[in-house]
């Protein structure tokens, strides 16, 4: 879910949470990319050029995503910073990862969320359902939904 009402990471997470979800992982180029090109479409062109995703780290040097998957793929803009808590936000600029202070600015953000999960959220989509249900705008490894809010 791409939500355009910008958030500190800590409430974005609850929020995602509290529709059944997480904060988007990113695992692979692939979901990288989709996240990224689904977010182009979903944020752009607005003043914020970044949003966060799942990723976390509390010493600056031990990453993890919020729904537990293992920290296995990244895609740094350079080298991370990490000092305390310091989350992912992923740039509209060129798709690549930066890192914020978790409590220090409101971006927007992405949720995934599993395939069952509904919304009230009106939407126009040309991508095909997911398990047909009718909320899902995009099916990524029949996994996770993203849905633009």
């Amino acid at each position: 879910m791409f939500t355009k009402k910008p958030q500190i990471f800590q409430t974005a997470e609850e929020l995602c949470v509290s529709y059944g979800g997480h904060l988007a992982s990113i695992t692979d180029a692939f979901t990288n990319k989709f996240i990224y090109t689904e977010a182009l479409k979903a944020f752009a062109p607005d003043k914020l050029d970044v949003f966060w995703l799942g990723g976390i780290t509390w010493d600056g040097v031990d990453w993890t995503w919020t729904d537990g998957t293992p920290f296995s793929y990244t895609n740094w803009d350079g080298q991370p910073f990490g000092d305390g808590d310091t989350c992912i936000e992923q740039q509209l600029s060129n798709g690549k990862w930066t890192t914020d202070i978790c409590d220090n600015v409101e971006q927007y953000y992405v949720c995934a969320l599993p395939p069952n999960v509904t919304t009230t959220t009106q939407m126009t989509t040309t991508a095909p359902l997911c398990d047909g249900n009718k909320c899902a705008a995009f099916c990524l490894e029949g996994t996770y939904k993203y849905v633009i809010k």
